[in-house]
């Protein structure tokens, strides 16, 4: 049983365990290190992703002015046509 451990040892199918404890706690910390690059990832998302919103509303908010000012328009130059052609018939002998 020795002889066959210690040429699992010399073929490197068994390595000691601080070896793997230390394999496993550089794994560990890739891992931690990730999982808080992500989270500063979605953190990042999340706060683009409000800032286009405040930006579409601020947008939309914008186009309906100038539409709403568009209309106004459009009903006082309808107002005043209607008041020339009455003014014109009235004109005419």
């Amino acid at each position: 049983m020795i002889v066959s451990t210690a040429g699992a040892v010399i073929k490197g199918l068994l390595v000691p365990r601080s070896h793997i404890v230390d394999i496993r706690k550089d794994r560990d910390d890739r891992v931690s290190e990730a999982e808080r690059d992500a989270d500063a990832w979605r953190q990042l998302f999340e706060a683009e992703r409000s800032a286009h919103e405040t930006t579409r509303r601020a947008y939309a908010e914008e186009i309906g002015a100038a539409l709403a000012a568009s209309t106004e328009g459009a009903q006082v130059a309808a107002a005043l046509l209607t008041a020339i052609q009455q003014r014109q018939i009235e004109a005419r002998p």
